[in-house]
């Protein structure tokens, strides 16, 4: 009887530390599940922050570059100007130069 006691008592105390098992294997598993979860989400962040600063430099990039192109545009306008107002000196120095021939073979 003594053995029998002692064996449910055992059993009992063996099935007590299966269950402690379990909980602690189940703690284990959920405190490892939010690690990676916590994981996932910071390289979700880091992820998030890279992409906003290729973004932010490319419109940085694109910003420069048509400024650049603007500032080309402006630049060869003034340049063709410049030429047209050359070309116009040189019109009215020939007409003159011309003028003056007549007058002379005249």
């Amino acid at each position: 009887e003594d053995m029998i006691r002692e064996q449910k008592i055992y059993h009992k105390y063996l099935a007590q530390r299966h269950e402690e098992e379990k909980a602690q294997e189940k703690e284990f598993d959920r405190i490892l599940e939010e690690d990676k979860e916590k994981k996932l989400a910071e390289k979700d962040k880091e992820l998030k922050l890279e992409k906003e600063a290729r973004k932010q430099l490319e419109d940085e990039v694109m910003c420069t570059r048509k400024l650049q192109v603007q500032e080309k545009l402006q630049r060869e306008a003034k340049e063709q100007e410049e030429r047209a107002m050359e070309q116009k000196h040189i019109n009215e120095g020939l007409k003159e130069l011309n003028c003056e021939e007549k007058e002379n073979f005249a």
